[in-house]
């Protein structure tokens, strides 16, 4: 499985999790005609950078500990039936910001998110909202002697 959907099903669990229907935004083939309100998963951005010098941030028993710095940002695009009206996709993106403030996409920490303008999405025949959430998280691995890591983790979390 690759890192981004590894980062986009723990985002789908979490929603799930706290009472909102989801999915991934992949793969397209899967999407049918909804008939209750939903929100699509993506991952728009992921940016790593080092933590420390050398990604090194010590040792302990097992090894030397590498580390670096995780930010990535959610696009959660929601959709609602249009016999809930605007009011239902409102209802819809309240719920959802909620639910980020209540729990964490696989260890990840909640940054910021921005809301979008709600609109009628003619392609799809349902009202639509769009919401950025942006996550940071320290990604740590540790080097043993004759051996490398193979993943990082976030702490406390989701493994990549």
């Amino acid at each position: 499985m690759t890192t981004l959907t590894l980062l986009q099903e723990a985002m789908t669990d979490l929603l799930t999790a706290q009472g909102i229907p989801s999915m991934t935004a992949f793969p397209k083939e899967d999407r049918v005609r909804w008939t209750q309100p939903l929100a699509v998963v993506g991952v728009k951005e992921v940016a790593v950078t080092s933590a420390a010098f050398g990604d090194c941030l010590g040792d302990n028993a097992q090894g030397e500990i590498l580390g670096q710095q995780a930010r990535v940002t959610f696009r959660l695009t929601l959709y609602s039936p249009p016999e809930t009206g605007e009011e239902g996709c409102r209802q819809l993106l309240d719920r959802t910001a909620g639910a980020l403030f209540r729990g964490s996409p696989g260890g990840l920490r909640l940054e910021q998110w921005v809301m979008g303008e709600t609109s009628f999405d003619q392609t799809r025949g349902m009202f639509r909202a769009d919401l950025t959430a942006t996550y940071h998280g320290m990604l740590a691995a540790v080097v043993t002697g004759e051996t490398f890591f193979l993943d990082f983790a976030v702490k406390g979390g989701l493994t990549i």
